[in-house]
């Protein structure tokens, strides 16, 4: 299994040195991985790779003795690296977002607030896709566009979390925010070596309250909406530091966030940064001192994975 593994590793990661304009063999002469391995290592940042290749193969440990074995594991992210290749340092594709839907095909509003079915089976039932399917459609959708803007937000400028969201000075370059939602908070990370002291949006806080609370009498009845919803958007991976966050896949017990076993060190480190700088403290004033009812925590790839944490410690640590 291994073998197959390194084999489409290998035919992904002669795509990804053909992006880079860098192929040193011809098309029908394809070199053994070790070879690979050496060839992706000597591109240092060859236009358009969006990380000097040199520093990427030192800080994932891919040129160490004795790691050979991890050659499938690396090469087995080669088809996301044509994603951030494609995207990392071109121009803002704020364009390509597009509207989510409000409203189901059947006429319900969406989103409506997903069931709960801790402890979670070992499958889930397949009637689920049916009654959930759109509003699940509409947080990946949401996500989406969050994550095509991130790179338009790029900036120079120091940021952890921000209140609301930065508004673009060209309007065309906005983030395509869910309709009747209103922004909380925005959370940033930056960048790695590549692009050292870039700060890029990493994760965003949205609310939905209701329409009873517009009005403050009701409030003060405790006649609170149902459909009071809180959403954590937390994007993939874009950036060098986010690539080395993903490599950092040995397990550690150590975290701020007490969780039940041995978790991947780089989400839970990134998981650890969310929560302290703003996570808790909206999850705080928004569901615990205010009047949110329900909770949704979306990621996509590494931010899918720092989703399940957050969500955990959304649980069991406000």
């Amino acid at each position: 299994m291994r073998a197959r593994v390194a084999g489409l590793g290998g035919l992904l990661l002669s795509v990804l040195l053909v992006q880079a304009r860098a192929l040193p063999w011809p098309y029908n002469n394809v070199p053994s991985l070790d070879s690979l391995g050496g060839a992706i290592c000597s591109l240092y940042g060859e236009d358009p790779l969006p990380f000097a290749a040199n520093n990427f193969c030192n800080g994932t440990g891919f040129t160490k003795p004795d790691q050979s074995g991890y050659l499938c594991d690396i090469l087995g992210y080669a088809e996301h690296a044509l994603q951030a290749i494609a995207s990392a340092n071109a121009s803002c594709p704020a364009a390509k977002q597009t509207r989510a839907a409000t409203v189901s095909r059947n006429g319900v509003p969406i989103p409506y607030p997903l069931s709960d079915m801790r402890p979670l089976p070992v499958n889930l039932p397949a009637s689920l896709l049916n009654t959930e399917g759109p509003s699940m459609y509409w947080h990946w959708k949401n996500l989406f566009n969050f994550e095509i803007w991130a790179p338009c937000a790029a900036t120079n400028q120091s940021r952890t979390v921000t209140p609301g969201y930065v508004r673009m000075s060209n309007p065309a370059l906005e983030w395509l925010r869910p309709v009747g939602w209103t922004v909380v908070s925005t959370q940033w990370v930056m960048d790695g070596p590549a692009q050292s002291g870039v700060y890029w949006p990493f994760a965003t806080v949205l609310v939905n309250k209701g329409k009873h609370f517009k009005d403050s009498q009701l409030v003060k009845q405790g006649k609170h909406s149902t459909d009071s919803q809180l959403v954590i958007f937390i994007r993939g991976t874009e950036t060098y530091l986010d690539w080395l966050t993903d490599f950092s896949y040995s397990e550690t017990s150590s975290s701020y966030l007490k969780f039940p076993g041995k978790t991947h060190a780089g989400f839970t480190a990134i998981a650890n940064k969310l929560w302290l700088e703003g996570l808790r403290d909206a999850l705080y004033r928004n569901v615990v001192k205010g009047h949110i009812k329900s909770v949704a925590v979306t990621g996509h790839s590494l931010g899918a994975g720092v989703a399940q944490l957050v969500a955990y410690a959304a649980q069991v640590g406000v």
